[in-house]
């Protein structure tokens, strides 16, 4: 075990007998740069150390504002930095570039570094042979748009014209899927960029390929059929035979296998409910780097799930998730930065957090992104981009979207106030089972506010309200029954009966 001894300068191995040595440093502040004995090699406030495949231990010599190597002779060269406070890029570490302490890095399976270049505000990538590479080279976003509510592909584009999605390579052809499950193929026009056509998946098709080769013992096939029973994709859904094959594939290693039974387990489906369990599953696919499992893990540290409650590791499991742009973990970052909860309460991290996972189609971000421009939390008050985030989320059927978009219409908070139009999408959150619209829906109907007035359709809608927790609305129900008819009443609790039977499909 390697230790960055910061408050006494040095680098720090522990043996597995519990040896201490020291590795680097005099225990003076000082600095050294290149072909010395790391043993004689001074250090400044080292704040971190990474190691990277070819054996090489890489320091974060904050104090001295430079990034050290020591190889395996344990001499130290200087990668980048050159002993003080800089900004300015060169072609290479020495002695062309500096930094300004550096709070960090993480080193890649090709041995390139990612440093933290703190008080400069950037982070820049050294290459193996120590080029850095300037900002503008730095992976870049491009969002594509899969349709018009909202929904895009996020692509990162690389400084060799190379295009990533989630973490994985991808090219022109390739299909990905939008955040409801609606696939769609991309495909790159050298004057028109990306062009995405919706497509329809033939899952039936390709079953029985798929269930030869995981009957065979192929893990992969194994997983993917789980998935598709998970799903119902091609097949009748049925959990437990989910299960069956993702435990399959899970005593073969397969880390997909491992975060489906996460989920099975989370959530009670083709197992008995057990969050312990699920942690377990999702602790073994999170290490392997898992996104779904490191922000479900994360999840679990945070609200003590299955797991002693720990901040700490959920902002650390969330990160990483967050880090292989999965919109989800950004958003549980933004809701981190703003309450305070894990991470220093900071409105603006919190806004620059949502806008991330907005922008990937994650309607609860667009939704906290729109309350952020709407309240000027952690950015300039902006009634057109409150107005047209939560559009996205709402036009896409998200409930608390419809919701939230029917409150700023009756309200007229950053749109003009529309009785007909609030009452539109209250009633599209009402079916879903959102308790506010359907109070909203019920005092509407009781008032003749942007509806005809209905005293039957508002006792019912208050009624639902009501029983789903939505409190005011009890009294008002109050109010609206003494108006009632004995036949009007016997009337609303028929159409309240059918309401609910219908999973809210035939309402007033």
């Amino acid at each position: 075990m390697y230790v960055a001894d910061t408050g006494n300068n040095r680098v720090r191995r522990i043996s597995a007998d519990g040896i201490i040595s020291t590795v680097m440093g005099t225990g003076e502040r000082g600095f050294a740069g290149h072909g010395v004995l790391a043993a004689h090699a001074p250090v400044m406030l080292p704040r971190g150390l990474v190691a990277a495949p070819d054996g090489s231990l890489y320091v974060v010599d904050s104090g001295n504002h430079a990034i050290r190597r020591i190889d395996e002779n344990e001499v130290v060269f200087t990668v980048a930095g050159t002993g003080g406070p800089g900004s300015s890029l060169g072609g290479h570490g020495i002695p062309g570039s500096n930094l300004n302490n550096p709070a960090g890095l993480a080193v890649d399976a090709k041995g390139r570094l990612l440093v933290a270049d703190s008080g400069n505000g950037r982070l820049l990538r050294l290459e193996p042979d120590w080029n850095l590479v300037l900002p503008q080279d730095l992976p870049t976003p491009e969002l594509v748009p899969l349709g018009k509510t909202g929904d895009w592909a996020r692509l990162w584009r690389m400084s060799n014209s190379k295009y990533f999605h989630g973490g994985d390579p991808f090219e022109s052809g390739n299909v990905l899927f939008g955040w409801f499950g609606q696939a769609y193929r991309l495909e790159k026009n050298a004057t028109l960029g990306w062009l995405t056509e919706a497509i329809e998946i033939d899952y039936a098709a390709t079953f029985q390929s798929l269930w030869s080769a995981a009957s065979e013992g192929d893990a992969n096939a194994q997983g993917s059929l789980g998935v598709r029973y998970a799903l119902g994709l091609g097949v009748e859904e049925d959990d437990a035979e989910a299960v069956r094959w993702f435990q399959l594939a899970a005593r073969q290693g397969n880390t997909r296998a491992e975060s489906w039974l996460g989920s099975m387990h989370e959530f009670g489906n083709g197992v008995p409910q057990d969050t312990v369990r699920a942690v377990e599953w999702y602790r073994l696919a999170a290490r392997k780097g898992d996104a779904w499992a490191q922000y479900r893990f994360g999840r679990s540290y945070r609200f003590g799930e299955g797991v002693h409650q720990d901040l700490e590791k959920a902002v650390d499991w969330t990160l990483r998730a967050a880090m292989q742009d999965y919109s989800l973990a950004q958003d549980a970052l933004g809701e981190m930065y703003r309450t305070g909860r894990g991470l220093a309460e900071s409105a603006h991290k919190a806004f620059e957090w949502y806008r991330l996972a907005a922008t990937a189609g994650n309607p609860w971000a667009q939704i906290r992104l729109s309350r952020a421009f709407r309240n000027g939390s952690g950015v300039a008050s902006d009634d057109a981009e409150a107005a047209k985030w939560v559009r996205y989320a709402a036009d896409r059927g998200n409930g608390w979207g419809q919701q939230e978009l029917g409150w700023m219409y009756e309200f007229g908070q950053s749109v003009v106030a529309n009785a007909a139009e609030a009452v539109t999408w209250y009633r599209r959150a009402a079916v879903q089972g959102w308790a506010y619209a359907q109070w909203r829906l019920g005092v509407a109907y009781m008032r003749g506010s942007g509806t005809l007035r209905d005293d039957v359709a508002a006792m019912v809608w208050l009624g639902l309200a009501g029983e789903n927790g939505e409190e005011q609305a009890m009294a008002d129900s109050q109010s609206v029954r003494a108006r009632l008819t004995h036949e009007q009443l016997a009337q609303a609790n028929s159409l309240s009966a059918r309401c609910k039977e219908s999973g809210y499909e035939d309402c007033p």
